[in-house]
């Protein structure tokens, strides 16, 4: 699984790779891979919120 407990897990394996939102597993997995879609068992979040984790990600993903 995605281990989304701290900014570092984040950053490592790939989970958000910044700059590069559409490689970020974290977006594929909101976007839903029909498989592994996040958040598990409950409904997708809204697109909106989707394209502002992404655009955070293209601008960096940074921590603060």
């Amino acid at each position: 699984g995605l281990f989304l407990d701290s900014y570092e897990n984040l950053m490592a394996n790939n989970v958000v790779i910044a700059f590069d939102s559409t490689n970020s597993k974290l977006i594929q997995r909101l976007k839903g891979d029909g498989v592994n879609q996040m958040p598990k068992g409950k409904p997708a979040l809204d697109a909106p919120v989707i394209t502002l984790i992404a655009t955070w990600i293209q601008e960096g993903a940074k921590n603060n």
